[in-house]
């Protein structure tokens, strides 16, 4: 697991974005900036994690910090009532795992722990993520989470998505025994 920190491993997170978008046809609502990179304006506020298997990126994800540019869910929804409970909010993004396989792979185990270390350390107070409704169940064992919003589709995905928040300072045992 990695923090990147060069163009070089950047480019390989935006190629892995691109081909798993594509795969999974989330193109139309994430499309690709330039054909084959998959990234966005908030990537310059965030910090991406990935996931390296025989010098190989597998699996990606970032922590968006809240910026003037705000949040990209708040394309969907508000955040102005999170804003005024909490001080330091972020968005959890573009969790990507190359060769998804069926229950926790290492991957998704190393991507969370990397995302709750960045959570503490930057003493974030609360974080947004938009997951499909039937990853919930999952989502519950984290502990810290709530439902912000149902929400029939994320633009045109096909699924029908929640919006949780999660504070990663209220992890449950579950969580600190299987990602941390």
């Amino acid at each position: 697991l990695k923090l990147v920190s060069n163009a070089e491993e950047l480019i390989r997170v935006f190629e892995l974005r691109s081909k798993v978008y594509t795969d999974i046809g989330y193109q139309h609502e994430f499309p690709d900036t330039i054909e084959g990179l998959n990234f966005d304006k908030y990537d310059m506020n965030a910090a991406i994690l990935f996931y390296e298997t025989n010098k190989k990126t597998t699996g990606t994800t970032r922590l968006i910090f809240d910026s003037q540019n705000g949040l990209p869910t708040e394309k969907k929804v508000s955040f102005d009532h999170i804003r005024k409970n909490h001080n330091k909010i972020g968005e959890l993004s573009r969790l990507i795992i190359g060769n998804e396989k069926k229950g926790l792979n290492l991957e998704f185990k190393y991507l969370m722990q990397g995302i709750h270390t960045l959570f503490m350390n930057n003493e974030i107070d609360i974080t947004i993520l938009a997951i499909i409704k039937e990853h919930y169940k999952l989502y519950t064992k984290f502990g810290g989470s709530s439902i912000i919003q149902e929400m029939d589709d994320y633009g045109q995905l096909g699924h029908e998505m929640y919006l949780l928040s999660w504070n990663p300072a209220e992890v449950s045992k579950f969580f600190q025994k299987v990602f941390l």
